[in-house]
């Protein structure tokens, strides 16, 4: 379905969409265009089914920008070492012991990356700050 008609360019478009987060797709039973009655945009009316589940969780990735700060290489690296010294001989397997390695690594990129994200957020207020006081002046 197009909302748009260009008559000038024979050209049919879409010019009123609807955004929303890739979490919420899979709630969008339908989505249609209703008649121009006001304007030159067609109102859009969206049917959501509440409480569905995702087809599927999200997976974690890393962030390849955190192994591009030497200190949390260092830290994961001596973090990496520290698991395999005292985990050695506790797990059965070798595979248990590399998941679990691979539950502390995602833990702590996670926990940077946190980090990192409450950083830039504060850093953003804080200049928001003195943007809205050097207007007020």
């Amino acid at each position: 379905e197009y909302s748009f008609y260009s008559p000038v360019h024979n050209l049919h478009t879409r010019i009123d969409l609807l955004l929303c987060s890739a979490m919420l797709t899979h709630s969008i039973h339908s989505a249609n265009y209703l008649a121009k009655t006001l304007s030159d945009h067609c109102p859009l009316i969206v049917t959501l089914r509440w409480g569905s589940q995702p087809s599927r969780i999200p997976t974690w990735r890393l962030q390849p920008t955190l192994l591009r700060d030497p200190p949390f290489r260092e830290e994961l690296a001596d973090t990496i070492k520290s698991y395999f010294t005292i985990n050695s001989r506790t797990a059965t397997t070798r595979a248990i012991e590399w998941d679990g390695d691979k539950v502390v690594v995602r833990g702590m990129c996670i926990g940077a990356a946190g980090g990192i994200r409450r950083t830039l957020l504060s850093e953003l207020h804080d200049t928001e700050e003195k943007l809205r006081k050097a207007e007020c002046d």
